[in-house]
């Protein structure tokens, strides 16, 4: 995901288990500084990452 954002492509990604999903998106967030494209998608309804209560 993080080599697709340095390259300027389109990356589709999934995860199954949601403690690799969540260091995935930490670092995603780390790298780009900004949380504004991360989304949770459950159900096909978008969930900003910022509106997800985290433990």
């Amino acid at each position: 995901m993080i080599a697709c954002e340095q390259t300027n492509r389109i990356c589709y990604c999934l995860e199954l288990d949601e403690k690799y999903a969540d260091v995935i998106a930490k670092r995603y967030i780390e790298q780009t500084r900004s949380a504004n494209d991360v989304f949770l998608l459950r159900d096909s309804i978008q969930i900003k990452y910022a509106d997800i209560e985290k433990p």
